[in-house]
């Protein structure tokens, strides 16, 4: 059952970044606030998935977003980013409480 949420809810953001991605894209390119966003999703996308599957998915969609080199702008706050790296370095979501 965890998994069937966890992946109900991979979708549903998978969705809401298509939908930002798809209406950038129609008029050119994308915006810095608009990747910014789509970053978000995909630190929430990571936040739910393993390594693995993680690395699996953000290669598609880097693969049909745009060049490469607009994924590696940083425009993240700093702290998003340091949040960021702890979950690429992670095997998994984590476990058990958030709050310590």
């Amino acid at each position: 059952r965890v998994d069937v949420v966890r992946w109900v809810l991979i979708t549903a953001i998978a969705v809401q970044m298509h939908t930002r991605i798809v209406d950038e894209l129609e008029l050119g390119d994308l915006t810095a606030d608009v990747k910014w966003l789509v970053d978000w999703d995909r630190f929430r996308i990571r936040c739910l998935t393993t390594k693995r599957e993680f690395q699996d998915l953000d290669r598609h969609v880097r693969s049909l977003a745009t060049t490469e080199a607009v994924w590696e702008e940083r425009t993240m706050d700093e702290d998003l980013k340091s949040i960021l790296r702890e979950y690429q370095e992670a095997d998994g979501p984590p476990d058990g409480d958030l709050i310590e």
